[in-house]
């Protein structure tokens, strides 16, 4: 998913920019959140790699799910 909106005027990013990777054999995910100019650009891409996950995949299956769910909870913009 790739999404830039356009803040109003005296709005800015909460944090500072993020930019999260987490690869595995089972699950990827990459993910960035920065403003540039007067725009806020996301990015997040998370690949579930297999049909059928083993038990051992559940590690790196989880931390790819989580990373791209963590960016919901992030605080964007603020006044």
């Amino acid at each position: 998913m790739d999404e830039t909106i356009a803040l109003p005027r005296g709005y800015r990013l909460a944090g500072e920019p993020r930019s999260e990777q987490k690869a595995a054999p089972a699950a990827d995910f990459e993910g960035s959140l920065q403003q540039v100019g007067n725009k806020l650009v996301l990015k997040q891409k998370l690949a579930l790699k297999k049909r059928i996950y083993r038990a051992a995949d559940w590690e790196g299956f989880r931390a790819a799910v989580n990373a791209y769910k963590s960016f919901a909870d992030y605080l964007i913009v603020k006044l």
